[in-house]
């Protein structure tokens, strides 16, 4: 129940940005200098605002979503929170609502097609991360079931190449070629397994998908089909209502939109849809219609959430609606590797029949060619789990930032709280200056929280060395704080700690945001290259090497500002002599953490 709620937000998501995409193409249309009728000019600005009531439902319906799983499920209400604080961050609906008034002829005496395009670009990719955001948490956990599978596909096939070279062997040596041929055959079975468990599993994959796109389908249809282009007018605007029933009486659900059904034609299911209906639909295709073949490249542009957020699986799930009859009982899915198996057990197949004509150069040379074909599937599957890797390490960097992002907020707000108090005398404070001092302190145990969960995150990866040290070190200046704002204290020390903080956050988000660049980078450089033999970490070496000369940083300044703080060469206020036998621990942490990056020795 409460998964599918966060798909139907995700759902309510893409129609956003359906409509949206629908408004800007209505503008893009209208933006030549022609005058066009003046009936048409309040449509666009119409559409626009009712798209923007949309979203101040969808929001709320986020909200109320949030509070309903705050207790039950945690890591999805702080998901679906945070996309609604990426909402109000970005001024979502304020834009909307901009959008619609530059469209408006009423208010500035002309439309201003230009600039109203321009924000809808900007909405429309805001739009599309509240939809990353909130698929995040099922789109790391596909990621990762699909590389184990294809880890354990891997592993198989290496098998299969060792064996089927110690079979070439045994044909080179002289072993007799009917106990080769026993072997052989055991080989040839092992491949054939495999070729059908990845057909059974891409097989699970599209019925999956067209079950998903089916009831994805009803449920848009249900909302866009009553009104063609005006749905979102007539759902919203009172105005339309009359219209909307008048249009919609006598005639039956599946016939046209536009209610002018051509005379002496039977209809067949979901043909009296318009070809946009069907388009977003996923509808049945139209059977001896021409242009029938391409239905599936224009249902991967009638889906854009399956398209933003799955890509090439979106257009296969549609084609699966729409088979032609050359690929009718083939699997629209495609495990890479799949067809070079079935190369290599062909192969395998000839191997036996020459082996049984005592044949064995050609026997070998068979068994050469089985042998290229399986290392060949090895390699596009080890492709592959690259890709998928490298997807992981943006989700988790995504998902990082935005959390740092907020603990940074939260920070600033505590110093900020902090300041004021400093700037009062312990003994002149009111209940008001305490008051605020456990808030403070209470907002810096939710911080330090955040980081736990950052930490958890980064340890569960395993591939980074010097970011967990970053982030534990963080981790303990927040509790130090939150520690001195329990017991009222609003020093200097305690400040400058905060600051301390703050800085650390800025570098953490900085770092996350380099590698996010250099993944995207990567993608558009390197798009057909064999990916490395070793699996690649959280952060590369460089980032991690810079974090460990950030660290030692920090301890130098905060070794500086301890030693400010007292005269002579001992320390001997003990609030100073604790801080600095902390940065001795650090310092010796930091050390390790040098030496394990050196050795490369890390979790996983």
């Amino acid at each position: 129940m409460k998964s599918r709620s966060l798909r139907t937000c995700v759902l309510l998501a893409t129609l956003l940005a359906f409509g949206t995409l629908q408004a800007q193409d209505a503008a893009s249309t209208d933006a030549a200098p022609v005058e066009t009728e003046a009936t048409n000019r309040p449509v666009l600005s119409d559409t626009q605002q009712a798209i923007k009531v949309r979203f101040d439902r969808f929001e709320e319906t986020l909200f109320k979503m949030a509070r309903y799983l705050q207790k039950t499920e945690p890591a999805r209400a702080e998901l679906v929170l945070r996309a609604l604080g990426r909402s109000k961050e970005e001024r979502v609906a304020e834009r909307m609502t901009l959008i619609s008034r530059m469209l408006s002829k009423e208010e500035s005496g002309a439309a201003q097609y230009a600039d109203a395009i321009e924000e809808q670009d900007a909405v429309l990719a805001n739009i599309r991360e509240l939809l990353t955001i909130l698929r995040s948490e099922d789109i790391l956990d596909e990621n990762r079931k699909e590389q184990e599978r294809l880890k354990e596909l891997a592993r198989q096939v290496a098998a299969l190449i060792d064996a089927e070279k110690v079979h070439q062997a045994d044909t080179r040596r002289g072993t007799p070629t009917d106990q080769i041929a026993k072997g052989q055959e055991r080989t040839a079975k092992r491949t054939g397994d495999v070729v059908d468990k990845i057909d059974a599993h891409d097989r699970a994959g599209d019925e999956r998908d067209t079950a998903e796109e089916t009831r994805e389908a009803g449920e848009k249809s249900a909302k866009d089909d009553p009104a063609q282009k005006d749905s979102s007018e007539k759902n919203d605007d009172p105005r339309n209502e009359g219209s909307e029933s008048s249009e919609n009486d006598g005639k039956p659900n599946e016939g046209d939109q536009s209610g002018k059904p051509k005379a002496g034609e039977e209809q067949k299911p979901g043909e009296g849809d318009d070809s946009k209906s069907n388009e977003q639909n996923g509808a049945e295709p139209q059977d001896g219609k021409p242009g029938s073949e391409s239905r599936p490249k224009e249902g991967q542009q009638g889906q854009p959430s399956q398209q933003g957020e799955s890509g090439e699986q979106g257009e296969q799930s549609e084609s699966s609606n729409e088979q032609s009859p050359q690929s009718a009982g083939k699997s629209q899915r495609s495990t890479p590797g799949r067809e070079e198996l079935e190369a290599a057990r062909e192969k395998m197949e000839r191997v036996i029949d020459e082996l049984k004509q005592q044949n064995r150069e050609n026997a070998s040379k068979e068994q050469e060619e089985a042998i290229r074909k399986l290392i060949q599937a090895k390699e596009r599957i080890d492709e592959l789990l690259r890709q998928l890797r490298e997807e992981e390490r943006e989700l988790l960097l995504r998902s990082l930032e935005a959390r740092f992002q907020k603990m940074l907020q939260l920070q600033e707000a505590v110093l900020a709280t902090t300041e004021r108090l400093t700037a009062i005398p312990n003994e002149k404070w009111t209940d008001r200056e305490f008051s605020l001092c456990r808030d403070a302190a209470s907002t810096e145990r939710e911080i330090a929280m955040e980081a736990e969960k950052a930490l958890e995150v980064m340890r569960a990866d395993g591939s980074s060395v010097a970011f967990p040290e970053a982030v534990e070190q963080i981790g303990t200046d927040i509790g130090e704080v939150a520690s001195r704002l329990g017991r009222e204290d609003a020093g200097e020390l305690t400040v400058a700690i905060e600051q301390e903080i703050i800085d650390a956050l800025k570098e953490m988000i900085e770092a996350f945001q380099k590698e996010m660049e250099k993944l995207r980078q990567q993608k558009g450089q390197s798009g057909g290259q064999q990916g490395s033999p070793s699996e690649p970490g959280l952060v590369d070496k460089l980032a991690e090497l810079k974090m460990l000369k950030t660290l030692q940083l920090r301890i130098n300044r905060r070794t500086k500002t301890l030693g400010s703080m007292f005269t002579g060469e001992q320390a001997t206020e003990p609030d100073v002599v604790g801080q600095l036998r902390e940065l001795s621990v650090r310092q010796s942490r930091l050390q390790r953490a040098t030496y394990d990056l050196a050795t490369g020795k890390t979790v996983n």
